[in-house]
């Protein structure tokens, strides 16, 4: 009795041409599979014991590169699927995934000959889809792997939130690789055909834009729930003026933490807050309550659009600025150089001094001479804290940072990383645990004291019960995290502080060291010996173990500036402010006006 109907088989293109008898023989033999939505039929790289045909529903092939999914074809009913491999007894040369709940027929070696024996058209027929397929293979690997596509959904927190100025701006920013999907099209794609007609709609979309956009006003409805399991990402709009609130099922998904797609990769959230012009922004905290990865800030209207469809199509610009003491002024005229050659800055970061000042230029909303005015505040305030009046009993340090915390106290006020309009972050160092920590959230002071807590000189930050000191001592040019957070077509500045390698100088003193010789140094009557900058070598000497670190992260920036010093000291007492940014300026000059270098090569653009 056969197990499956062959008249139904005749109705298959497939099996049209077979006589009864076979198919009668062939019913027997084959064995009907159900999948759900979403469900794989086999991936990539699986051993090709069989083939099928689909009877029902709809289903999807994809190439797997680099752990994403890249849309290859769709296969329709009645067609056949995993023969190439199965002919040729190769592994799966892709993954196939049912779009809505199908169905199909699995034949195994035994099946498929007593098919070729009976009726050689049907080979004729798996030849012309294999063929098909092939020559849709050769376009994808004439277009190379491009980044894969993003699918955004914006949702209200809640009923009060007015999504339309949002939408409408949205419209008017994009351009040629973004496509905008409106809530009345998604209705009528769903009206029309169901599931199947948006998944398809979506799909065809992915292999043309980088990045798709879907606004909708919930996430309640069937058209809508649909595409959240397609999505990449959930973004969440609300007014930063009103009271946090979020819609009831709204919060219910956003505090999933296993909120997965169709694919099975996490979905990732992100926060859009709205403000006036004008308004300072604050009580972002409240808004985030740690339920979204990344967060962004819509005031300035054009500026602001323009910087988050950056952030979602994955051409952002960030500037990473090294830790190098004093000499960290350089890194104002490589910001000046930015801002000269019209580059905008969509993301900053930066170690010790340049932590202090990524803030700084960032308090200051861009304006370089207020920032250099910040600069020479906390500066000073430095200077005072590494004089004699400030040497303490060494218990934790032999310095008490009192000066420079109150400044940066005083100057970053109440601030938190949240409330910028920039994403900002900072290297730590968390002891005893000898490992790398990055401050992106909490108050901005703090993560700025942190990352410059330089061992023995200032006493560690206190997070948790834990030591955080000077974030150089474990990445020095954190250009890594930066990657990691923009994506690798983004667009990376790293402003990297180095010393000269070939140092001259030949030192000279004795094994041991009095407190007597070092009088009669320090007052010249001891001339006969050559004995190095403590301060200096000291800070270099901390700062020797992330030094193989930061060559190997800037090789991951499209622009690296070099600014290498010889003779100029880590920590000047001498106003040396205009001579280093003047270095920096220069450098930066230079380095920007040459084609950018890939990341993923081994060299790149320095200077």
């Amino acid at each position: 009795m056969p197990t499956f109907d062959p008249e139904r088989l005749a109705q298959l293109d497939f099996f049209q041409h077979i006589e009864k008898r076979v198919l009668h023989q062939l019913a027997s033999r084959l064995q009907r599979l159900t999948l759900k939505e979403g469900e794989t039929l086999f991936r990539q790289g699986d051993l090709s014991n069989e083939m099928y045909v689909l009877l029902s529903g709809q289903l999807y092939a994809f190439f797997e590169h680099e752990g994403h999914l890249k849309y290859f074809g769709k296969i329709s009913q009645g067609e056949t699927v995993g023969e190439m491999g199965f002919l040729g007894g190769q592994p799966r040369s892709l993954t196939i995934q049912s779009i809505t709940n199908s169905e199909v027929l699995a034949l195994d070696k035994p099946a498929f000959e007593m098919i070729l024996r009976s009726t050689p058209e049907s080979a004729r027929f798996m030849m012309a889809g294999m063929i098909q397929r092939s020559r849709q293979a050769l376009k994808i690997l004439q277009k190379g792997w491009a980044r894969e596509s993003q699918l955004v959904v914006l949702a209200p927190a809640n009923p009060s939130v007015n999504m339309e100025s949002t939408i409408r701006l949205l419209k008017d920013r994009h351009n040629t690789d973004i496509l905008l999907i409106g809530v009345s099209l998604l209705t009528r794609l769903y009206q029309e055909g169901g599931d199947s007609t948006i998944i398809s709609r979506l799909i065809e979309a992915q292999s043309q834009y980088k990045l798709i956009i879907c606004p909708v006003e919930t996430l309640q409805s069937m058209p809508e729930q649909l595409i959240l399991r397609w999505a990449d990402m959930l973004c969440i709009l609300a007014e930063g003026t009103a009271s946090p609130a979020y819609e009831t099922s709204l919060l219910e998904i956003l505090k999933n933490n296993k909120l997965r797609n169709i694919r099975e990769l996490p979905i990732r959230k992100t926060l859009l807050l709205k403000w006036p012009p004008h308004v300072t922004i604050r009580n972002t905290r409240a808004w985030l309550q740690n339920l979204f990865e990344t967060h962004y800030h819509l005031q300035h209207e054009k500026k602001d659009a323009d910087r988050l469809l950056r952030f979602w199509s994955g051409k952002a610009t960030g500037l990473v600025l090294s830790g190098g003491a004093s000499r960290g002024w350089a890194h104002l005229g490589v910001l000046q150089a930015i801002q000269e050659k019209e580059i905008i800055i969509d993301s900053i970061a930066g170690t010790s001094i340049g932590a202090i000042a990524a803030a700084c230029f960032l308090v200051k909303q861009g304006n370089l001479t207020d920032t250099i005015d910040l600069m020479k505040q906390i500066n000073l305030a430095f200077l005072q804290d590494i004089s004699f009046s400030s040497i303490i009993l060494p218990v934790i340090s032999f310095y008490s940072g009192s000066h420079v915390i109150r400044a940066l106290q005083t100057h970053f006020a109440k601030l938190h990383i949240e409330d910028l309009s920039i994403p900002f972050f900072s290297m730590g160092t968390l002891v005893p645990a000898n490992c790398e920590i990055r401050f992106e959230s909490g108050k901005l002071w703090k993560a700025v004291r942190g990352s410059a807590a330089l061992p023995g000189f200032f006493p560690p930050l206190l997070h948790k019960g834990k030591l955080i000191y000077d974030g150089g001592l474990t990445n020095n040019l954190p250009v890594d995290h930066m990657r990691k957070k923009l994506g690798p077509e983004a667009t990376i500045i790293a402003s990297h502080i180095t010393v000269a390698t070939h140092n001259e100088t030949a030192y000279y003193f004795p094994d041991i060291w009095t407190f007597w010789k070092t009088l009669l140094y320090r007052t010249g009557f001891l001339k006969k010996y050559k004995v190095p900058p403590f301060l200096a070598t000291f800070i270099e000497a901390l700062l020797a173990g992330s030094y193989e670190k930061s060559i190997q992260n800037a090789k991951q920036a499209s622009y690296c500036v070099n600014l290498t010093f010889s003779n100029q000291k880590l920590i000047s007492f001498k106003p040396v402010e205009t001579t280093f940014i003047h270095h920096g300026y220069e450098k930066a000059l230079a380095a920007l006006s040459r084609p950018a270098a890939c990341p993923k090569d081994d060299d790149n653009t320095t200077f």
